[in-house]
């Protein structure tokens, strides 16, 4: 393919000179013409891959028919910001608009900026996604790293044991002391469900393990080493569907585990699951850095500006 030219950035902004001024001194107006130019010469050079880069993405998704739909770029804007509310200010969606203000962003300017960069985001992706590899060889493999060897399905309940409960934060607290009293929680629950006490039962006196794989204390489909190797080791130990591990430690309390079932399960059983589970993987920053590589390996734009 012949080496694409791809021209300085794009005037960032081409509106009528004084139509729609980014600043004002006095009477005086600075346009967005005015500012574009400001920043191709005080930033242009540096950023000017970046923005190549980006640029690549978009025709590479588009060639390929990858290009996401508004409306997709728009359900990642909606999940992201919903996340970030609830993350960093405690689900009030006011002190996020406070925050932006702050950075000189109303609610739609920020929306507007942060559309602009999912949609390369998301395109990335997609593309990504769609050359992972899901040959037999991988597929096999993958089956193996998530249900074992041999292979089996197995479902768990867990309950986790803060040794952090009830602490503010301002305390030093004495560690052996409250991974004591954490482990000890652990055995008096372990005695009442080994009692028959249910799982819902025991909720209220156990904490949030803030593991996505545990839903109200279920891992319907546990995968060897997302909890951890003390986990891994206990759900290995445990024979019957009914049997409680002892209590558990871990570097910040302690956790139970009761089997709730196992059973075989042959590759020919779960092969989509297990390709879409491949595909479906988060990804990492190796995986972004070596598209964006590639392409501008294979598109080998001219960088222009100097």
């Amino acid at each position: 393919m012949a080496p694409a030219v791809l021209l300085v950035l794009c005037l960032l902004i081409q509106s009528a000179p004084q139509a729609d001024p980014v600043a004002k001194v006095g009477d005086q107006a600075f346009s967005r013409a005015d500012y574009a130019e400001y920043l191709v010469v005080r930033a242009g050079v540096p950023m000017l891959s970046d923005y190549v880069g980006e640029q690549l993405v978009l025709i590479e998704a588009g060639k390929r028919g990858l290009l996401p739909t508004e409306a997709e770029v728009a359900a990642a804007y909606d999940a992201e910001l919903a996340h970030i509310v609830e993350a960093a200010y405690g689900g009030q969606h006011e002190r996020w608009v406070e925050d932006q203000a702050k950075l000189g962003y109303s609610p739609e300017t920020a929306r507007l900026r942060r559309l602009a960069q999912l949609r390369v985001e998301v395109a990335m992706s997609k593309i990504i996604r769609a050359d992972r590899d899901v040959s037999e060889e991988r597929v096999t493999q993958r089956f193996h790293e998530l249900y074992g060897d041999p292979p089996e399905r197995t479902s768990i309940e867990v309950l986790f044991f803060s040794a952090y409960r009830g602490l503010s934060g301002a305390e030093r607290p004495d560690l052996v002391a409250i991974k004591q009293a954490a482990r000890e929680r652990a055995s008096t629950a372990r005695a009442a469900w080994l009692g028959g006490a249910q799982l819902a039962e025991l909720l209220p006196g156990s904490d949030d393990p803030a593991h996505d794989e545990v839903v109200q204390g279920v891992v319907a489909e546990y995968r060897p080493r997302t909890l951890g190797k003390t986990i891994d080791a206990a759900v290995a130990a445990l024979d019957q569907p009914g049997d409680i591990s002892q209590p558990l430690d871990a570097f910040d309390g302690a956790w139970l585990v009761r089997l709730v079932s196992r059973e075989p399960v042959a590759l020919g059983q779960v092969h989509q699951e297990v390709e879409d589970e491949i595909r479906d993987a988060p990804i990492d920053s190796g995986e972004f850095s070596a598209l964006r590589s590639g392409l501008m390996e294979r598109y080998r734009p001219q960088l222009l500006l100097r």
